[in-house]
């Protein structure tokens, strides 16, 4: 064997290698084409990436308008919160005493709050919390429920009129339509 003239030590990616002249240029050689494999699959990844951007960006609701039932529903939950004074109510059928006389009763003088699905109401000698939902809408019509303890709804439809909001009871017993006034 010759007399192996020793070579400084090359460092790729991280690994430390120490040839001997005779094992140097092999070496090089292999981690050239590895170099250059490398390189090429950069290259292909950079001249994909604008591809690849656009296609992800392809499916995002960003630019999409918003549904517009989903504006209608938003928009009539927001016209309905507030306060509204109990005016009148004409039930289907009698109510039977005495409920025909306590609604009666409660005509411009019951409260009823609306607000974050929570509806408050207060009247002479009468107060209660129940949960409600406006479930669809379209232009000055909805459709809403209100919901008691024990999970039974009570259906409604309603019609915006400037500053009052006509109902109509489409559950038993309470069958009817009336009107409500905005108090605030």
């Amino acid at each position: 064997m010759g007399a192996q003239a020793h070579v400084s030590s090359v460092y790729v990616l991280g690994a430390c290698f120490e040839p001997t002249t005779d094992e140097l240029a092999p070496r090089l050689a292999r981690l050239q084409r590895a170099d250059y494999a490398d390189a090429m699959h950069r290259r292909a990844l950079i001249s994909w990436a604008p591809y690849l951007l656009a296609l992800s960006a392809c499916g995002g609701a960003t630019s999409q308008a918003p549904d517009p039932r989903v504006v209608e529903l938003r928009n009539a939950q927001a016209r309905v919160e507030g306060t509204w004074r109990f005016m009148s109510f004409e039930p289907e059928r009698p109510l039977g005493p005495p409920f025909d006389s306590l609604v009666s009763e409660q005509f411009g003088k019951l409260d009823l709050q609306l607000a974050a699905g929570t509806l408050s109401a207060r009247g002479a000698g009468f107060q209660t919390t129940r949960r409600y939902e406006v479930t669809q809408a379209t232009g000055d019509a909805a459709q809403a429920a209100v919901i008691d303890d024990t999970g039974v709804r009570y259906e409604f439809d309603l019609f915006f009129e400037g500053n009052q909001l006509r109902f109509v009871s489409k559950s038993s017993p309470w069958r009817g339509q009336g009107a409500l006034q905005r108090v605030q």
